[in-house]
């Protein structure tokens, strides 16, 4: 997972956001009422531009025809907390958002089985745990409800929001995902989204073959976002590594 800081703009995006505005209304008025079209056409627009063609929270590629799929982060029909439903609380009115929106992998966002492992998880789904006090109805102002939703400090970190290297580290070694210093966001992210399973470990690990050469052009003046852009798969965990190896190869 990396922070993603594009906005989206221009004539494919004001022409979407019409869309979205109207379907907005439609649910307003008839809750429930939801188009698929506005968000699935969404990552043709913005998604997989801002995000590099990579899923929001492992950031694996999907260049390669890997299955993508346009995800909710507030959960638009139901709401889970420990995997429990949260009675009366659905975020239907955020589903045509654009700040709600997220390119995710089939892994990351929906019941799995780990294809090195075999371990079984749900993936993502609808959990939404939040420290604070949950905004169950919406506001009448669409441009407030952004800045109302922060207020509810939702533990799953949020690409546009978060700056994952702020709760996220990794055992370089093994390329196993760590909360850092103790972040409970970290914690819950990892778990959620099954970030440290096997098959994500060894993808991660073979990223150590590239040390030496990325060492290389650092010395010979690179910086580190030259040398591993946020293009780059898992480029969070990259960029740890490379940092690690030097300090320990330089201390």
């Amino acid at each position: 997972m990396r922070r993603v800081t594009k906005v989206p703009s221009g004539p494919a995006f004001e022409a979407w956001r019409a869309r979205a505005e109207e379907a907005r209304a439609v649910t307003l008025r008839k809750p429930g009422t939801l188009d698929e079209e506005v968000w699935r056409d969404f990552r043709e627009v913005f998604l997989h531009d801002a995000f590099d063609h990579k899923c929001a929270y492992c950031e694996s590629d999907f260049s390669a025809n890997f299955p993508t799929q346009t995800e909710h982060y507030r959960p638009k029909a139901q709401v889970t907390e420990g995997r429990i439903k949260v009675p009366g609380v659905r975020y239907y009115w955020l589903a045509h958002e654009w700040w709600n929106l997220l390119p995710s992998c089939h892994y990351c966002n929906t019941h799995h089985t780990d294809e090195r492992s075999r371990n079984k998880h749900p993936g993502k789904l609808n959990e939404f745990r939040v420290r604070g006090s949950r905004v169950t109805a919406p506001s009448p102002d669409p441009e407030s409800w952004r800045t109302e939703l922060a207020t509810e400090q939702p533990l799953l970190l949020n690409p546009y929001d978060d700056d994952p290297a702020d709760h996220l580290t990794f055992e370089t070694d093994t390329g196993i995902p760590m909360p850092l210093n103790g972040s409970e966001r970290g914690s819950e992210t990892i778990s959620v989204c099954d970030l440290d399973r096997m098959s994500l470990c060894e993808k991660r690990r073979s990223a150590q073959a590239s040390l030496l050469n990325w060492e290389k052009r650092i010395q010979e003046g690179e910086t580190a976002e030259q040398v591993i852009p946020d293009s780059a798969e898992y480029s969070l965990y990259k960029r740890i590594l490379l940092r690690r190896h030097i300090e320990r190869r330089y201390s």
